[in-house]
């Protein structure tokens, strides 16, 4: 990623969500690389509704479980310019949703056929 290391925006992302009170939860989607489907995804996966998808250049998205993929919250599309404090917001304003149950959510979103990796992001 030409402006932050992937693992550093996922830090920042990790850390406004937390700042929140809330849980992150990683996870790799290895079905598609298209970002709608991977903030929709996401946010069908989390048990607050909201999700965010990044992609390795770092293009982000803010997506919430009853939006179509492109329908989304928020958009940060200019990946080599945004910085450390830029990522770290866009997990404050994921952060802002109500937590709810995560296992029906979880249930509902299984795909057999090409399940989500948990991914765990070490300091």
């Amino acid at each position: 990623m030409p402006g932050l290391p992937v693992a550093e925006a996922l830090r920042q992302i990790v850390g406004g969500i937390e700042d929140e009170g809330c849980t992150a939860r990683i996870v790799r989607l290895r079905s598609t690389f298209d970002l709608g489907v991977i903030g929709l995804t996401a946010a069908q996966l989390a048990g607050s509704g909201i999700g965010v998808g990044l992609q390795a250049e770092g293009t982000a998205v803010i997506n919430r479980r009853d939006l179509p993929p492109l329908a989304c919250l928020g958009l940060y599309s200019i990946a080599p310019l945004l910085t450390a404090e830029m990522y770290r917001a866009l997990g404050v304003n994921a952060g802002h949703a109500e937590v709810v149950a995560l296992v029906s959510v979880e249930r509902e979103a299984c795909v057999p056929d090409a399940p989500p990796v948990d991914v765990e992001v070490r300091g």
